[in-house]
């Protein structure tokens, strides 16, 4: 929850953020620079999501599940489900959104945790 509130907030108060930044002469070249991390930010957003959720498969399929190569399948597997997920018409939207805020929550969440 804590990681899906923190990519929420990444992707409705950047744009925000840029507009206010854009409103001055001098804040035009830094609303420019934000606007780029934006679509930056949903494609990590999502890899880390998949990564997390590959892990967290990987970890449930037992003894097949160990090393690399279970790392990798269970990679696959949440990339497979993930992408079912964003193919279903009226839901797809809310599972892509869910999927990127949460992965976007998570990498702030790790590189909050990791020690310089």
């Amino acid at each position: 929850a804590l990681a899906f509130g923190l990519g929420l907030l990444w992707l409705i108060g950047l744009p925000i953020l840029v507009f206010l930044a854009a409103i001055t002469i001098v804040g035009l070249p830094i609303a420019f620079l934000l606007l780029l991390l934006w679509p930056l930010g949903m494609v990590f957003g999502l890899i880390a999501t998949l990564a997390a959720f590959g892990d967290f498969i990987s970890s449930r399929i037992g003894e097949f599940g160990r090393g690399t190569l279970g790392r990798i399948v269970g990679i696959v597997l949440a990339t497979a489900l993930v992408w079912v997920g964003i193919s279903i018409p009226v839901l797809g939207a809310l599972v892509w959104l869910a999927a990127v805020a949460g992965g976007i929550g998570l990498l702030y969440i790790g590189f909050r945790t990791q020690p310089l």
